[in-house]
């Protein structure tokens, strides 16, 4: 699985607030970083491979709930238990 290390390796685009702080670390907003170490430890089982975003801003709520249900069937497919939503 290829996770960004730089600030050049991945893009952040919010129209809510200045996204500054997560364009120099993505692991304040998905925090990777906290979920490895608890990986490490034996406290959480084995981290999903795909990381899923969406966007909020002006979409069609249709095409938002299908995207939803495409993602959930996904995540039951790899018998994913459990999830962390992220609010921005």
């Amino acid at each position: 699985m290829w996770i960004p290390s730089t600030p050049a390796e991945y893009e952040v685009s919010h129209e809510g607030y200045d996204s500054i702080f997560v364009r120099q670390d993505p692991n304040r907003l998905v925090p990777v970083d906290v979920l490895r170490d608890l990986e490490r430890e034996g406290l959480i089982g084995r981290l999903h491979n795909t990381f899923y975003s969406t966007t909020g801003v002006a979409n069609i709520v249709a095409v938002m709930q299908k995207l939803g249900r495409e993602i959930a069937e996904d995540l039951l497919a790899a018998a994913v238990s459990g999830v962390i939503l992220t609010s921005t």
